[in-house]
């Protein structure tokens, strides 16, 4: 069984708002803790770990810019705009803070990340294996267009509002039965998780299962990163056909869309 960790990477180091999940080889845990990597030890994250998802921007080598990224444009049109928006990362402010974030947790966990085997996924940072979560989406593209637009939503509670909803539709049960990875508590732990940081560092890790078990959806470019999302099979039609559309926008050629390891560009058809 592989060792799988899903970190919410946090905006402060003056409080314990980073969320961290780890399942598989070395059991089962979750938590929250400070943003700094001995903090983040202390929850017993010095072994390897096959597959890292961080609910922050991951960019190429580490390199930290402040462009715009394809993937975050794609995501804040269509349907997309209302409900699985993603915030822009080149913006100053809270938007430049967690592109920084992101960066600063990957580096932390370079040594544990090294590539050992081959799993399909693409990987924005050669040789490592992190992937980059979204859980706003993650979550919403396993909902009915229905249940979304019928509950009302206040700004900053979508991600434990849609976890919500991925409990009371059995989103979380269709996932589990689609990725067969064997950890009981950690599906558990979806029926339980009242904390925010708790909740987007179980969707993180998630994430990483999907990319690790090669049953994943990857969206975006080498250039700016890559949004990995749950399998196909598991999205609702609406998110197909907003992803569909929005890839083909002129300004968004550069966007390829990863399904279980397979690569469609702009024109290509989607399954």
């Amino acid at each position: 069984m592989a060792n799988i960790v899903g970190i919410d990477a946090g905006l402060t180091l003056t409080k314990p708002t980073s969320g961290i999940c780890r399942t598989g080889t070395n059991g089962f845990s979750v938590g929250h803790t400070y943003l700094d990597k001995l903090s983040r030890r202390a929850l017993s994250l010095d072994v390897h770990i096959d597959c890292l998802g961080i609910d922050a921007p991951v960019l190429p080598k580490n390199v930290l810019n402040y462009e715009r990224r394809l993937v975050e444009s794609l995501f804040m049109r269509g349907s997309f705009q209302t409900r699985c928006k993603p915030g822009a990362s080149h913006v100053p402010g809270n938007g430049q803070a967690l592109r920084r974030s992101g960066c600063d947790t990957a580096v932390q966990f370079t040594g544990e990340t090294q590539a050992k085997g081959f799993s399909p996924y693409p990987r924005i940072q050669t040789g490592q294996n992190i992937v980059e979560a979204f859980p706003n989406a993650f979550l919403g593209v396993m909902l009915d267009q229905r249940v979304i637009d019928e509950v009302p939503i206040i700004r900053g509670e979508k991600t434990d509002r849609f976890f919500s909803l991925c409990n009371v539709h059995s989103a979380f049960k269709a996932l589990e039965q689609h990725l067969d990875w064997k950890d009981a508590a950690f599906w558990a732990a979806f029926e339980t998780a009242t904390h925010h940081d708790d909740i987007a560092a179980l969707v993180c890790a998630a994430t990483a299962i999907c990319a690790h078990s090669g049953k994943f959806v990857a969206v975006g470019d080498a250039h700016g990163g890559y949004f990995f999302l749950p399998p196909w099979p598991l999205w609702k039609s609406w998110a197909m056909a907003a992803l569909d559309s929005a890839r083909k926008a002129q300004d968004l050629c550069r966007i390829v869309v990863v399904i279980d390891g397979l690569e469609f560009g702009a024109r290509d058809r989607l399954p």
